[in-house]
């Protein structure tokens, strides 16, 4: 079964346009492609997390899409933040199921509830092995 890509409702991409100014204008540091960029992301790592194969710093490196999402939540309202909130929480759903906690620490995921995603490893017992001993080497 194939899934449609998640996409910015067409009524909200101008309120989304808006965020994303708002948020370049105001963090001069964020980079992101958008909204819509960091959703796809999201949602491929999401369902292709089982599957993945890289360096750990590749597998971080993906899982900051989650942190930009975060940032575009933090500034949403209205009609676009529920919409976002149910979008990412679905993705969020999504990447839960197919990772489970990382039985070993890694440099410098937070320990607090906040950024629970770095704090994941693919379900895949290989994958996962080899993404720590990229850590540990």
């Amino acid at each position: 079964m194939s899934r449609q890509p998640l996409v910015v409702p067409s009524e909200m991409i101008a309120s989304a346009r808006a965020l994303e100014v708002h948020v370049f204008a105001h963090t001069p540091t964020f980079r992101s492609r958008g909204i819509s960029h960091d959703l796809a992301r999201w949602e491929a790592l999401a369902d292709d997390v089982a599957y993945f194969w890289g360096f750990a710093e590749d597998y971080v490196n993906e899982l900051g899409c989650r942190d930009r999402l975060e940032i575009w939540l933090s500034n949403a309202d209205g009609d676009l933040f529920e919409w976002l909130e149910e979008a990412v929480g679905a993705l969020d759903d999504r990447f839960r199921s197919n990772t489970r906690e990382k039985e070993l620490e890694v440099p410098l995921a937070p320990t607090s509830a906040e950024y629970w995603w770095l704090r994941r490893d693919p379900n895949d017992e290989e994958i996962s092995a080899q993404i720590h001993a990229r850590w540990q080497g």
